[in-house]
């Protein structure tokens, strides 16, 4: 059975069905140094498709050290309902979350080392 993961649990606490339009996606890799390997960062913001122009809080997620990255979109991505779970049982190396959209309404999938995620107002 898998522990709970209080980076879930925060990230559960936020609401982030209510934040179901995809309002930016970035991906960036970072410079290799001596010490450490390159890495890929993902970057999500998600806003309210209802009174966007009223709500100005964005849910914003970064995952850090992702892999097995699957993303496929067009035009404007909504109904978009994240879901974050841990694998830290599963002894992955380098490996503690995997990520996917519940719905499938738009086919994004991956894993990752780590995640933050925080509520922004505008």
């Amino acid at each position: 059975m898998m522990n709970s993961d209080k980076a879930v649990e925060y990230f559960q606490s936020l609401n982030p069905s209510l934040f179901d339009v995809l309002d930016r996606f970035e991906v960036r890799q970072t410079k290799p140094d001596e010490d450490s390997k390159v890495q890929l960062i993902v970057e999500i913001w998600l806003r309210v498709l209802l009174d966007e122009e009223e709500d100005l809080r964005r849910l914003h997620l970064t995952f850090f050290g992702v892999r097995d990255l699957k993303f496929q979109a067009q035009g404007l991505v909504k109904g978009f309902e994240l879901s974050i779970r841990s694998i830290k049982d599963y002894q992955w190396e380098g490996l503690r979350y995997e990520v996917h959209d519940k719905e499938s309404l738009t086919p994004l999938s991956f894993y990752c080392w780590r995640f933050e995620a925080d509520l922004i107002t505008l």
